[in-house]
Parts: C-alpha cells; sequence; structure tokens
C-alpha cells in the first residue's frame, strides 16, 4: 500500500491510504495460445535425428561414424577373394596304361606342361621314385620365367597325380607363383587324372582340375581354361606319337 502525497496545507488533514492498482488486463490475440501449446508440446515430442540437443546431436555423430564403419567392412568383404575353379576333359586314343606312364612323370613337366622349355627338380627326397613334398622348376617360354611346383600326392591305383603352385627363390624363381595368372590368385592346386573306357578299348578319358581363390573369377577360370585346353593337346599328341613308335 502506498500514501497518496497532498499537494497543500498538510496541517489537520490526514494521510489517505490509496488501494494498489491492478496489473493491466491483455487480451489474447486470436490463437495465441493455441501457438504457445503447439510450440511446446513440440518441443515435448521433438523428433530423434534432427539434431535438436547436444546429446541428440552426439548420438547423431556416433551413429553417423558406425554406419561409415559398418560400410567399409561391407566393402572389404566384397574386396575378399572368391573361389574359382576349371575341369577340362579328353579322350585320347591310347591304352589308360600308356597315358598314366606319361602323367605320373611329374619330373619330366616339359613333356606335359605347355610352354615348358625346361624342368629341373630342386627337391627329391628320394631318389628313385617321386614323393608328395617334391619341387620342380620350370621353365616357361618365351619370356624364361620359372615357376615352381610342389607335388601333393601320386596314386598310382586311380592313377592321379595332383600338386600345388609353390614358392622358390633359388634358382632364379624370383616371382611369385601365383604370377603366371593375369590377376591375383592364391591356394592353386591342380589334379590330373587317368580312366580307361571299358567300352572303347585302347582309348582312355583324361581330365584335369584346378582351384583356388582369386580377385577375378572370370579372367582366372578363362586363363586356366586355355591353359588345359593345351595340356591335353600337348599330353594326346605325346601319347598318341610313343604309341605309333612302338607299333
Amino acid at each position: 500500500m502506498r500514501l497518496m502525497p497532498f499537494m497543500g496545507n498538510y496541517r489537520g488533514r490526514k494521510m489517505v491510504p490509496v488501494p494498489p492498482e491492478a496489473p493491466p488486463v491483455l487480451e489474447e490475440a486470436p490463437g495465441t495460445r493455441t501457438r504457445q501449446a503447439t510450440t511446446q508440446e513440440s518441443d515435448r515430442l521433438k523428433l530423434p535425428g534432427l539434431g535438436n540437443t547436444r546429446r541428440e546431436r552426439e548420438a547423431e555423430q556416433k551413429l553417423e561414424v558406425e554406419g561409415a564403419r559398418g560400410d567399409g567392412m561391407a566393402c572389404a568383404q566384397e574386396a575378399r577373394p572368391e573361389p574359382f575353379g576349371v575341369t577340362e576333359s579328353s579322350i585320347v586314343d591310347a591304352p589308360a596304361a600308356d597315358v598314366w606312364k606319361l602323367v605320373s612323370q611329374f619330373d619330366r613337366g616339359e613333356v606335359t606342361h605347355p610352354g615348358c622349355t625346361a624342368c629341373k627338380m630342386v627337391r627329391r627326397q628320394h631318389p628313385r621314385h617321386l614323393t608328395p613334398g617334391d619341387v620342380r622348376l620350370l621353365t616357361l617360354k618365351p619370356t624364361g620365367k620359372k615357376v615352381a611346383q610342389r607335388l601333393l600326392d601320386v596314386d598310382e591305383a586311380k592313377m592321379a597325380v595332383a600338386y600345388e603352385l609353390a614358392a622358390w627363390p633359388e634358382e632364379g624363381n624370383t616371382d611369385v607363383p601365383e604370377s603366371v595368372f593375369p590377376c591375383t590368385v592364391t591356394d592353386y592346386r591342380a589334379e590330373i587324372r587317368v580312366r580307361p573306357i571299358t567300352t572303347q578299348l585302347g582309348s582312355a578319358f583324361l581330365e584335369i582340375s584346378g582351384r583356388g581363390l582369386t580377385n577375378s573369377q572370370a579372367r582366372s577360370n578363362a586363363f586356366l581354361k586355355d591353359v588345359f585346353h593345351r595340356t591335353l593337346s600337348l599330353i594326346g599328341k605325346q601319347v598318341e606319337r610313343r604309341s605309333t613308335f612302338y607299333t
């Protein structure tokens, strides 16, 4: 409560209290209350992902980082080597025993491997017969590149021989063995099998297969298919020539 000042003679006068003034009443414009309620409601129901608060923005940045990391892992998985493999076969006009005598000579790669000008055994565990683990070094034309191959198995009963590419730095073999392929190849293994044809006497079924991992399946398969075709042709000519010579 405040006292109202009196302008004039105060003698014999009393101070008259004046009631306090009420705050002015302002009329709300139409729609104001609705807009305020809508604003409060939107503040309370802010959608995540819009970066409305610092905590939300930090959460969004974390999700973005994790998403980018996941994309990188997906790309790395896509770049992983994929398996490839080729199998080719032919019929040779010679007995299976004669074909096997040639195919089983792992130490004579020049008679079974196309493009090979020389074959040298750089590792031989037994002087008279071949055993798994023996390594031969092939010299290829026209570049003279040297490729090492390790014997995995020689099965006389099944008439099958298996081998793989090997690293052998001696004898000038400084190239990675897989470099014989037009693209990156690892874990490459090959097998040559001979089968007699019972319905066709004096003939044999010759089959060669290879498989591994590569970063280009189409290129590796095309390259291997061409090599196998030439290998089958070379073996067939060698066997037929020997059969004709002995007869």
